[in-house]
Order: structure tokens, then sequence, then C-alpha cells
């Protein structure tokens, strides 16, 4: 897939193929990334090592800023998938979760 990048076990997709796939502007994947952070998630922190994580699991999903990764800039695609299902009410538009 072009626009996906897998870096131990875990899917990064770059800005275009986000929007892209989840059919959502990229101003949008910003303010999912900021709300995270205004929310108290850490950036770069696993999930069992993010403090917000573990204290509100039902909250806005952890969302971090994009990073490099094998070549790509992008964003951690299960991150955003938990982001666009927590604020769309809508179906994903043919967005799945696949096995790595």
């Amino acid at each position: 897939m072009r626009g996906v990048v897998v870096v131990d076990g875990v899917q990064w997709w770059t800005t275009a193929y986000a929007v892209a796939q989840l059919r959502v502007d990229r101003k949008l994947i910003n303010q999912w990334v900021l709300r995270s952070r205004r929310a108290g998630h850490v950036a770069g922190a696993a999930p069992e090592d993010c403090p917000r994580c573990q204290s509100h699991p039902d909250g806005f999903p952890h969302v971090d800023p994009p990073v490099r990764r094998a070549g790509v800039y992008g964003y951690v695609g299960e991150q955003l998938l938990n982001a666009e299902a927590k604020t769309s009410e809508g179906i994903r538009g043919g967005v799945t979760r696949t096995g790595v």
C-alpha cells in the first residue's frame, strides 16, 4: 500500500494516505492531535505508559503528532482510526483495520 509503512508491527500512515482513507480534511487530523494533547495524553508513549490512557480508557483516544519512521513522515494508523471512530457518527467509508 502506498503511503503506509509497517515498523515493528505498527502501520504508519502519511497524511495524504490518512486523508484519502478516512475521507477527512487534514485540518481535522491536526485537531485530533491537539485534542489528544489537551486531554493529557503523553505524545510518543505507549498506551500502557500513558497516564491518561490508563486513567480514562473511554475518553478521547491517544493520537500522536506525526513522526518520521522508515522514510515516511506520518501518523500511527490505528490511532487515527480510533479518533475517527470516536468523532464520527457515520461509517468509516470502507476503512477497516487489517492485520499486520
